[in-house]
């Protein structure tokens, strides 16, 4: 099985056709799954949103629940476990739904919850990936680029890389 490749925006507030250049380039080189975007400053990204979905990329929102079903994202990736999870999955119905997890306990109550995804990054994220592949079928992805784990479904980027 080859890694998929999940994509993550920068924290800082960059024009969107700067970023929409820099996904394009990444996914010319390699194929990105998807995109997680940090929509701290609201602003109107429906061409952005529009342009990553037409490149066959899921747009993902971090966080904001709200802004991710007002702008029809692919997804909402939550950045920590909260024990709304089943709440969560159920309104934002079709649509992806990733959890950052820190222990095996909050990545197993995250899968059970309706979770399309865990997440992991800590340090001892490549040990949490290594136990999560062998028990589960829900893809995890290692958030921290500096880890290697071949084992998950997903390896991350940068837009700064």
């Amino acid at each position: 099985m080859s890694q998929g490749l999940y994509l993550l925006g920068p924290s800082t507030e960059t024009p969107k056709e700067v970023l929409l250049e820099k996904i394009k380039q990444i996914h010319q080189e390699t194929p990105v799954d998807a995109f997680l975007y940090d929509a701290a400053a609201k602003a109107d990204m429906t061409k952005l949103v529009k342009a990553v979905q037409d490149m066959n990329i899921a747009f993902i929102i971090k966080d904001d629940i709200e802004l991710g079903l007002k702008i029809k994202a692919d997804g909402i990736h939550l950045s920590e476990y909260t024990p709304e999870v089943s709440k969560i999955r159920k309104k934002i119905a079709d649509m992806a739904l990733g959890v950052m997890c820190t222990t095996k306990d909050e990545a197993m109550r995250a899968g059970e919850s309706g979770a399309d995804y865990v997440g992991f990054d800590r340090d001892n994220s490549a040990e949490l990936a290594e136990w999560w592949v062998e028990l589960f079928n829900i893809p995890c992805v290692i958030f921290n680029p500096q880890i290697s784990v071949p084992a998950a479904d997903f390896a991350v980027r940068t837009l700064a890389d």
